[in-house]
């Protein structure tokens, strides 16, 4: 076992793996918010967006397939595109961001996220405002996270 994951970090990266897990099967999203919060704290930060990115697939796979006949690709493009231009400059900011600074940044993320969910803005709705530049950008910023910390979601589901 590496040195820097002694048995109290494995119990709590399990621990956060379960909770995740509890989380996306009672909500339907969230298994990197939740997991990430606690797995920066225990594990390599270099080790953690990559772990989300299982952890989110292998959860969100499961509601894909219940999904997949009413899923529309048309409408998924512009943030696919954007995603495509974000995520290499994620993966560029992880590998050149320190340790406290990307604990530091997803903290803040993680807790401006759930105000933003506890307060009106999450009954904020863009609707047709927006377009597929609006979703271009978002997707942008989703695969900047995603790169960045495994975090996709968040972005374009707020």
């Amino acid at each position: 076992m590496p040195e820097f994951l002694t048995y109290d970090a494995l119990a709590l990266a399990m621990l956060a793996a379960l909770a995740a897990g509890f989380v996306t099967g009672f909500a339907g999203f969230g298994t990197g918010l939740v997991a990430a919060g606690l797995w920066l704290h225990v594990l390599p930060p270099l080790a953690v967006p990559p772990l989300v990115a299982i952890a989110s697939v292998a959860a969100q796979l499961v509601g894909f397939a219940a999904v997949r006949g009413s899923f529309r690709w048309d409408r998924a493009r512009s943030y696919l595109i954007g995603a495509v231009v974000g995520l290499p400059l994620g993966v560029w900011a992880l590998r050149h961001a320190s340790p406290e600074l990307l604990r530091t940044s997803m903290g803040i993320f993680l807790v401006l996220y759930a105000s933003a969910q506890l307060t009106w803005l999450g009954r904020f709705r863009v609707g047709a405002r927006g377009g597929k530049p609006a979703d271009t950008v978002i997707g942008a910023g989703g695969g900047f996270l995603g790169g960045f910390a495994g975090l996709s979601g968040p972005l374009p589901l707020v």
